[in-house]
């Protein structure tokens, strides 16, 4: 069966449903929204395996997800009790290169978190020092 998550609540209809059964919003896709679009909405999702998924995703998409940088770093500061998905979000950000990920890698580098968020910090660092 296919399932749509909503765009307001994030709830989880049905395929066949044009409005959500939770919250009364439309289903159907957005106008002019892509595909790092609906992965940048992913990223606020309650179900943090959609929310890593969409993480990995954006990580394997490299440069051509630039625009999704300050989601993503909003992300990793909302899930500071989650170490596993800021190690995720680090990573995917290393992946993203450019001027504004190593600033924000910087910056998270002044405030250490967990063992692993320095580990994927140091290792992503490194790589973009490397290149």
């Amino acid at each position: 069966m296919v399932y749509k998550y909503c765009y307001s609540c994030y709830a989880l209809n049905s395929g066949e449903d044009e409005i959500c059964q939770y919250c009364g919003q439309s289903l159907k896709a957005r106008q002019g929204e892509d595909y790092i679009d609906k992965l940048i909405w992913a990223l606020n999702h309650r179900d943090k395996e959609v929310v890593s998924r969409a993480v990995t995703i954006l990580g394997m998409l490299g440069p051509e997800a630039y625009r999704a940088l300050p989601a993503l770093e909003k992300a990793f500061k909302a899930h500071k009790d989650d170490p596993y998905l800021q190690s995720e979000i680090v990573l995917a950000i290393g992946r993203i290169g450019g001027p504004r990920a190593k600033s924000f890698l910087l910056d998270i580098k002044r405030h250490p978190g967990s063992v692993m968020v320095e580990r994927a910090l140091a290792q992503v660092l490194r790589e973009l020092d490397a290149t």
